[in-house]
């Protein structure tokens, strides 16, 4: 669908059709909140970092280049419906990749099915030595999980939705995440303006620094793993410090007295806010079941997604009032955020969790 919506406004030039094509991206373009759903369910809970931090990794190198090829093919002649014809092509590989070489899982017990065949846990980790009864959530009956797994109707996408267990397990995490979101969300809204206003640069040079920011997010995205190890897996602890000094970086670059003490502590930002996201979905993901994953993926895209949509006009108030209103603002923010951890920290009890959400999955069952 995400395809035929990029060939749609490749071959248009209606306003009306381009809308359509906007509308049907929106609906479909999630491949990233399932990539996270499904590394969520074949990866044990201490493994989930690592890998949530490669897979951000990964997505942070796919937003340098694509802006880069994209500029270069849109300033051609046609360039627009060329870039939305390579989209659409892109989407094509996508299918062609995850048919050949993503399995289906489906849960039965401790055992994972992979493409027909029951297969551990520890069969998905190769080089894991690992044993999985610890850590592995433990699933409803074998025909009822099948069950489940095998169909789907819009009654039970509702009642997920209106699941009032589920959000009472979830709703401080997710405040937390829309909190910590809006700031850097305001921040990087009016990023290049404040610097051409503040510093004076050039668009070169906004580049270079958005480049320079991205890179060092990809190595914060691969150490995310040790980083949680070197914790002790306290993701908890780990969230506090990052959040708070995700909290210090804004007050130093309000008030940077020149491009090099910027520099620095953007670096710094991007390390802690990517370390705070793997954060934030590490503990979302291990206080559901392992068949809740793909909808409570999907909730916490949906609050990234409202902070998205907030930021911009909270920025531009707040820059109307002075240039440094959006990173004031987002300081708040962000110290309300970490004094609400203080006083409520996100701790969580891997195993009762995954027990409340299995009982809540044989609550639906039923």
């Amino acid at each position: 669908m995400t395809a035929m919506s990029y060939y749609l406004m490749s071959i248009s030039d209606w306003l009306s059709v381009v809308l359509i094509s906007r509308l049907i991206v929106g609906v479909f373009k999630h491949s990233q909140n399932m990539c996270k759903s499904y590394l969520g369910e074949i990866h044990l809970h201490e493994d989930r970092p690592t890998a949530f931090g490669h897979f951000n990794a990964f997505s942070s190198a796919a937003f340098i280049f694509g802006p880069l090829i994209g500029g270069h093919i849109a300033d051609s002649t046609g360039g627009f419906h060329a870039v939305c014809a390579l989209s659409g092509t892109t989407f094509l590989v996508n299918i062609a990749l995850c048919w050949l070489c993503v399995p289906e899982i489906t849960h039965r017990g401790h055992e994972t099915k992979i493409n027909g065949g029951p297969t551990t846990d520890n069969s998905l980790h190769a080089n894991n030595n690992k044993q999985p009864d610890d850590d592995a959530p433990p699933c409803v009956p074998a025909a009822a999980a099948e069950e489940e797994s095998a169909s789907f109707s819009p009654r039970q996408l509702l009642s997920s939705l209106f699941d009032r267990d589920m959000w009472n397990a979830l709703t401080d995490v997710f405040v937390l995440q829309f909190m910590l979101s809006l700031p850097l969300i305001m921040y990087r809204t009016n990023f290049s303006m404040l610097l051409r206003e503040k510093y004076a640069t050039s668009h070169r040079t906004n580049g270079y620094i958005t480049s320079l920011t991205t890179i060092v997010g990809v190595a914060a995205s691969f150490g995310a793993g040790r980083a949680v190890r070197l914790y002790g897996n306290d993701v908890a602890r780990l969230y506090l410090h990052a959040s708070a000094l995700l909290a210090v970086c804004l007050v130093a670059l309000a008030y940077a007295p020149n491009l090099h003490v910027l520099l620095f502590f953007l670096a710094l930002l991007s390390i802690s806010s990517a370390i705070a996201r793997i954060c934030s979905r590490q503990i979302v993901v291990s206080r559901c079941h392992a068949d809740e994953i793909g909808g409570v993926t999907g909730m916490s895209g949906t609050v990234t997604s409202v902070a998205r949509m907030v930021a911009p006009l909270l920025g531009g108030i707040a820059m109307d009032v002075a240039l440094e209103g959006p990173e004031l603002l987002g300081i708040a923010i962000v110290i309300v955020a970490v004094g609400y951890m203080l006083k409520y920290p996100p701790v969580y009890d891997h195993d009762k969790a995954a027990v409340a959400g299995a009982n809540r999955l044989s609550k639906k069952l039923k």
